[in-house]
């Protein structure tokens, strides 16, 4: 029994050690797709409530500091439109990166 809690206890801290330390292009997607449809159903006078979004394209990924990182995304609307956004996000251990600001980027 202690063999097994012993090689748990390891593998899991061998786990946690082999994370990135920025979240992939896949997983900022979603989550950025995710956030600005509950945005859009919350603020009705926004740009999302009108034209959801329909991809998210992740141009460039920076750590700022250890879990916190920051995002260029290219957001594309129904209407065909397409709005820049730079987002930070944090990563929170047990719940993994969560939207931490947002603001609108200019061209």
């Amino acid at each position: 029994m202690k063999k097994l809690l012993t090689l748990l206890l390891a593998l899991s801290l061998g786990l946690a050690a082999c994370t990135g330390r920025v979240p992939s292009q896949a997983k900022t997607a979603h989550i950025a797709q995710k956030y600005f449809k509950k945005y859009g159903k919350k603020y009705k006078e926004s740009p999302f409530a009108a034209n959801p979004v329909t991809t998210v394209e992740v141009k460039d990924i920076q750590e700022l500091q250890k879990d916190i990182s920051t995002s260029f995304l290219i957001l594309k609307l129904t209407d065909g439109s397409e709005v820049p956004v730079i987002m930070t996000l944090i990563r929170k251990p047990p719940l993994g990166w969560r939207t931490s600001s947002w603001e609108m980027a200019h061209q």
